[in-house]
């Protein structure tokens, strides 16, 4: 008697959104992932996941692969929410899926709290001889320091520390006031992957931001 699949399985080889969503799920009951974070994102994954066509693969990886499609229909559909609405529920569930197959590959070794570095990224190659000597343009600057330097002296950067990159953004020339630098605090909070209005100490301190405490 043949048995049916259950969601933490591959269906013809594919992954699902149900089983990148059971993952979520799993790693918030045993304290990976914050219950309110996987909450988010079960959310995200299945606006986003909504907007698949009938007559379009629906696994995990297609899904990732037309994030920023499924994001603009998802945006089209619902025409009275926020931008940053529409862009939270992209990152999320692009980060989600990415975090998954990073997990997949390895779910002894998975840390949660480290970014992946894709092994497949390819480096830039080094300009020869004949392209220098033929004023060829170099290759991009591939570290964040190089970035930094090759951009406008306004550009900051905020390391988020254990290898997980930066946060770049600009500066006004003229800089900016108390209550446009509040504005761009509160606008981050809304940006985080675990950020819950309801939970006490997120709505707290999030008030004092919005008064400008």
């Amino acid at each position: 008697m043949a048995t049916v699949s259950s969601i933490s399985t591959h269906v013809n080889g594919l992954t699902s959104i149900e089983r990148v969503i059971a993952w979520a799920e799993g790693q918030a009951a045993k304290g990976d992932m914050g219950g309110a974070s996987a909450r988010l994102r079960v959310t995200a994954l299945r606006q986003l996941a909504d907007c698949v066509a009938p007559d379009e693969p629906k696994d995990a990886k297609s899904v990732l692969a037309s994030i920023d499609r499924l994001r603009d229909r998802w945006a089209t559909k619902n025409l009275g929410s926020k931008a940053d609405t529409v862009r939270t529920y992209a990152s999320r569930a692009r980060t989600t899926i990415e975090e998954f197959f990073r997990w997949e590959e390895s779910p002894g070794t998975y840390d949660p709290k480290r970014s992946h570095v894709r092994a497949d990224r390819k480096v830039a190659p080094k300009p020869s001889a004949t392209s220098v000597e033929q004023g060829s343009a170099a290759p991009a600057p591939t570290s964040l320091a190089q970035i930094v330097e090759s951009r406008a002296p306004n550009l900051r950067d905020f390391p988020l520390g254990e290898d997980r990159g930066a946060i770049l953004f600009t500066l006004p020339s003229d800089g900016v006031t108390f209550a446009e630098v509040r504005k761009f605090a509160v606008h981050l909070f809304t940006l985080a992957t675990d950020f819950d209005i309801a939970d006490e100490n997120q709505a707290r301190t999030f008030a004092m931001v919005v008064r400008g405490e």
